[in-house]
């Protein structure tokens, strides 16, 4: 998996004088202010070295708003199948990349609106979904996971692992990632998984099922982990904790609290879709499917 980032973009440019107006530009020509000559008279007028007037301080050109520069993205991830870093995900033209989809809300609570991109046209593998931010001017990567994650209204996000090789049959194991505000990212709180006693009576290793941790009777006990960052920035599984039913809940509702879950309504990524945000499409040869 990537590891959060901090992605600029280019989102004030040359490119905004011509394409996207409400952008000023400096004065292409400056007055010449009057002088007194101050030389002696024999000296030839043309001897005289020219004084360059003033020059103007540039004048800012205005960044994009929030949805031209979710736009831009989305442009990026049609056309090329390009994320703001330069990473190329899984694309073989527009009709395909048009089967993927993205939403706009706010889902870490922040108080303003993230673009989330559902990449799932792709192999297992390639699947993606990651929740974009922007902050003064920059594309900031606050998550890159697994597709199918599920937001809670107090900045928690639970998302399914890509595969579920274990001991469990119906449940599926997920980490638990968890708003930072003050680095404005998803930070990994933790796991869980499960090991069901109809599926598998014994473990890998031959041992056989807890039943004096399964104090319910209900034939299921559950993995936990607490997550640590490695000195690269890899997320550890630490701490891991064999426990019954009620004690899982315990611990989903310590980061839960209560919270509700965000219902997140996707939109195909299409060339319609992607241009009410304001951003034009870039002039770039369009890529086409070949089956």
């Amino acid at each position: 998996m990537h590891l959060n980032r901090i992605l600029p973009i280019l989102l004030c440019g040359i490119f905004l004088l011509t394409s996207l107006g409400g952008c000023s530009s400096a004065p292409t020509s400056t007055p010449q202010p009057e002088t007194t000559p101050l030389l002696p008279e024999t000296q030839a007028q043309s001897d005289i070295a020219p004084t360059d007037p003033p020059q103007p301080e540039a004048t800012p050109i205005p960044c994009l708003t929030q949805n031209q520069a979710y736009g831009k993205v989305l442009w990026d991830l049609y056309l090329q199948g390009l994320l703001p870093d330069g990473y190329n995900l899984y694309h073989v033209g527009t009709e395909h990349a048009r089967d993927n989809s993205f939403a706009i809300l706010d889902v870490d609570g922040d108080g303003k609106e993230e673009l989330i991109l559902l990449w799932t046209e792709a192999a297992v593998a390639d699947m993606v979904e990651i929740v974009f931010g922007y902050h003064d001017g920059r594309i900031v990567e606050e998550i890159y996971e697994f597709p199918g994650m599920i937001y809670y209204d107090n900045g928690v996000i639970e998302d399914g692992w890509s595969h579920n090789q274990g001991l469990a049959d119906e449940f599926w194991p997920y980490d638990v990632h968890i708003y930072d505000a003050e680095k404005d990212i998803y930070l990994p709180y933790g796991a869980v998984d499960a090991w069901e006693k109809g599926f598998m009576d014994r473990d890998y290793d031959g041992n056989p099922f807890p039943d004096d941790i399964d104090q319910d009777g209900d034939g299921v006990v559950y993995f936990l982990y607490h997550f640590s960052p490695d000195s690269d920035g890899h997320r550890l599984y630490n701490n891991e904790q064999t426990v019954d039913g009620d004690e899982y809940e315990s611990w989903r509702q310590s980061y839960l609290d209560d919270a509700k879950r965000i219902d997140v309504s996707f939109q195909p990524l299409t060339e319609e879709n992607i241009a009410v945000l304001g951003y034009p499409k870039p002039d770039i040869p369009i890529q086409t499917r070949e089956d």
